[in-house]
């Protein structure tokens, strides 16, 4: 393969120029603002002429499910979950407003970002929360006590030496043993916490127990989540037993890729055509499977390889097979590149200075660059928001301005994502909710994906 062309062309730089335009255009709209006293960092957020409320289905861990509505960007409480802080208060109701948190009223910014840094504020001054609640907006108050968990601060380091950071990681790999089930990223956030009692689960899922798996109808996204973390456990444990199911894993991926890639689920004749964001992990799979000793197809392995090499510094991963997509916002494909390309770089000879680790690199940095979007993509984005943090942290020492202001910038994001009960949701309306993350309305697990330290 040819060594990246680094340089800008044209067609970059009026795609600059129109994020510029686009950014003057946002800068003007929050000016004129009555509510926002200055530019957000953020969007789409709350605005005054929203029609419908904006919902934030949890409020972090504090147990209390909100909405924002007009006129005035109020907080209304829209129920309390069972077993939370909240629940414990016993005095929150639903169409109750908010009007303070620890004596402070929305300040002009963000409401996301506020409720956000309170529960940073006050899970740093012994987890006490008070919550002013009036049955108007501005109407008489009453001041309602919470006992969120001490957890102290974050560290100006976190997510890496923070107390605080190790006890909700601590908390989410809890959860996930509990669960006791292995659904998607549950078995690479415990290989990635390196303790006895983690990797002791996933043995339990993985150890003698998968090579009788019938994989010939296994979908994409299975494969590219399931069968990584099956070749991590390998390639921690060196336990032969999971090697044959990581060969048919391969196998059923040589049987349905076309053109390079795969379909999201199924098949040939893929009447909907590639899935980037599925199959950048079955490559990630396949390289992790060639360093586990597994047998993988070298056509099927060449293929992808090339399909997906080529997107990288060339602007997003497309969503099929396209030319790169413009812009920056790619609902995480081109951070999973990021990934895939540390696989391929550390099974070359040349390793640190392959095209591979270039690759690598280059993928990740662009995470920083949609910092500023959130959620957004098919689907409604909150993939994306999965795996920017996740690259970031691959280029943390060669950029490491850059991706301490992305951790920085989005705390609040994953304040609010974090559950009462250990599990993570984002907190609103977007792709991945509660309901798929944590618990289903009847109480069933069914998926939990990492926090930032979730990789191994």
């Amino acid at each position: 393969m040819e060594k990246f062309n680094l340089s800008m062309g044209k067609h970059s730089f009026k795609l600059i120029q129109c994020c510029i335009f686009s950014l003057s255009i946002l800068s003007i709209s929050v000016a004129q603002s009555s509510y926002y006293k200055g530019e957000t960092s953020f969007a789409p957020r709350p605005e005054e002429t929203d029609k419908k409320p904006w919902p934030i289905d949890h409020f972090g861990p504090v147990g209390l499910k909100l909405d924002i509505t007009q006129p005035g960007m109020n907080l209304r409480i829209l129920g309390v979950e069972a077993n939370s802080p909240a629940a414990a208060a016993a005095k929150f109701k639903q169409g109750q407003f908010i009007e303070s948190i620890n004596g402070k009223k929305l300040d002009g910014r963000d409401p996301r970002v506020v409720l956000g840094d309170r529960i940073t504020e006050s899970e740093a001054s012994g987890g006490k929360m008070v919550i002013a609640v009036s049955d108007k907006p501005g109407g008489s108050t009453t001041n309602i006590s919470v006992q969120l968990q001490d957890m102290g601060a974050f560290s100006p380091t976190w997510p890496e030496n923070c107390p605080k950071s190790d006890k909700i990681v601590r908390q989410f790999a809890d959860f996930l043993r509990e669960q006791n089930a292995d659904t998607y990223g549950a078995a690479l956030f415990l290989l990635s916490t390196g303790e006895q009692q983690d990797l002791d689960t996933v043995k339990s899922w993985y150890s003698g127990k998968l090579a009788d798996n019938d994989y010939s109808n296994a979908i994409p996204w299975d494969i590219g989540y399931h069968g990584t973390g099956v070749c991590e456990y390998y390639l921690r444990t060196g336990d032969k037993s999971v090697i044959p199911a990581i060969e048919n894993m391969a196998e059923r991926l040589k049987n349905t890729i076309y053109n390079g890639a795969w379909a999201g689920r199924g098949g040939a004749p893929y009447p909907y055509g590639q899935l980037n964001a599925a199959g950048v992990h079955c490559v990630t799979f396949l390289m992790l499977a060639k360093e586990c000793g597994a047998k993988v197809d070298q056509k099927t392995f060449d293929s992808a390889l090339r399909f997906f090499y080529r997107f990288a510094g060339k602007g997003n991963v497309a969503y099929g097979n396209n030319m790169p997509e413009g812009g920056f916002v790619d609902n995480g494909k081109t951070s999973k590149l990021a990934f895939a390309m540390a696989a391929a770089a550390a099974l070359t000879d040349q390793q640190e200075d392959s095209v591979y680790a270039k690759a690598r690199d280059i993928s990740a940095t662009k995470g920083f660059y949609s910092t500023s979007w959130l959620f957004h993509g098919h689907t409604g984005g909150g993939i994306g928001e999965l795996w920017r943090g996740q690259s970031m942290n691959i280029v943390k020492d060669k950029r490491p301005i850059a991706h301490r202001d992305f951790m920085d910038g989005r705390r609040w994001m994953y304040e609010l994502a974090r559950r009462h009960d250990g599990a993570f949701g984002w907190f609103g309306g977007w792709n991945v909710g509660y309901e798929e993350t944590g618990h289903s309305e009847d109480g069933t697990f069914h998926r939990a994906w990492g926090f930032e330290r979730g990789q191994t």
